[in-house]
């Protein structure tokens, strides 16, 4: 997937969880940084940075800092909502590392434009929708 769709998800989710959406955002995005580095494995494109050792190591860091759980929540189901959507590309993600065995469901190309437009819609629909719920629920009465 590429980086808005990954920032609108994770908005969504985070939003919909009642998180505070910009370390939901920010965790989004955070493992794409990696495109950065290439020093060699692990450090390259969908290395370290795209497993759930990351995200721990991540998310201990933000709880030291901030001492509060909302925004680990957030960053936390922000990052997870990455790796999920890149486990369906043919790329996938290695859930299980050390093991540098990637899991991928084989389903997309990450730059797919339909699936990319297509998640990125309903990614900023559902909190219009959620937001509007009472107003909707009325009006298909």
């Amino acid at each position: 997937m590429i980086g808005f769709t990954h920032l609108s998800f994770a908005f969504a989710l985070t939003y919909l969880a009642g998180y505070p959406v910009v370390y939901g955002m920010f965790g989004g995005i955070l493992p794409d940084v990696d495109i950065l580095m290439d020093f060699g494995f692990p450090f390259t494109h969908r290395g370290i940075l795209h497993t759930p050792v990351a995200v721990v190591v991540f998310a201990t860091v933000l709880y030291l800092t901030t001492g509060r759980k909302s925004p680990v929540l957030a960053f936390g189901t922000g990052y997870l909502s990455h790796l999920f959507l890149d486990t369906f590309t043919f790329s996938g993600v290695m859930w299980l590392y050390p093991l540098q065995t990637e899991l991928s469901f084989s389903f997309i190309e990450y730059s797919s434009l339909a699936a990319n437009s297509g998640l990125t819609l309903l990614s900023l629909s559902l909190p219009v929708i959620w937001m509007h719920r009472r107003r909707l629920r009325r009006w298909m009465r």
